[in-house]
């Protein structure tokens, strides 16, 4: 149907792999372990036909970074996601390829959920290490609200303490 858009996907969605790494590498450069994790991660999120193998690979040497997990946020959510995922992916393409009884909108919608899941996982777990480098650095601070001048008509702000 969109033949002549052919060429611009396939250039699109090989770029989006890479465009990562020169980005990651300099930010991750003190993290090498967490740096091919995530490029790992990245190139089964963006892989066009996406299989739960490739996901497996990244998701076995995920305990090896726990360090981290203290700090992430979203655990709760991918976890669910990726629940959902498991158990609907394999239920819709049965029922989309063998029994014929829903369309390929199910299975796409299940992919998208499943592809969601990935790239919550690999942003929260690059987030919490840059958490991480931010206390080591400067000490974990509570933010507490500063009280400021009434008279000047300005509003609280929350401040270091």
């Amino acid at each position: 149907m969109f033949e002549h858009f052919r060429l611009f996907f396939v250039w699109t969605f090989q770029l989006n792999c890479f465009i990562y790494v020169l980005p990651l590498t300099v930010r991750l450069r003190g993290h090498p372990f967490l740096l091919s994790w995530s490029l790992i991660a990245l190139t089964a999120i963006f892989k066009s036909y996406p299989c739960y193998g490739d996901v497996g690979l990244y998701l076995a040497v995920l305990p090896v970074l726990r360090h981290l997990f203290p700090y992430m946020k979203q655990v709760f959510i991918a976890s669910n996601m990726f629940v959902a995922a498991t158990v609907l992916g394999p239920m819709m393409y049965q029922m989309w390829i063998y029994n014929g009884s829903a369309n390929s909108n199910y299975f796409f919608a299940i992919n998208l959920v499943f592809g969601v899941a990935q790239i919550l996982l690999v942003t929260d777990l690059l987030f919490a290490q840059i958490k991480r480098d931010f206390y080591l650095k400067n000490g974990f601070k509570d933010l507490q609200p500063s009280q400021d001048d009434p008279a000047k008509g300005t509003t609280k702000r929350l401040a270091f303490k």
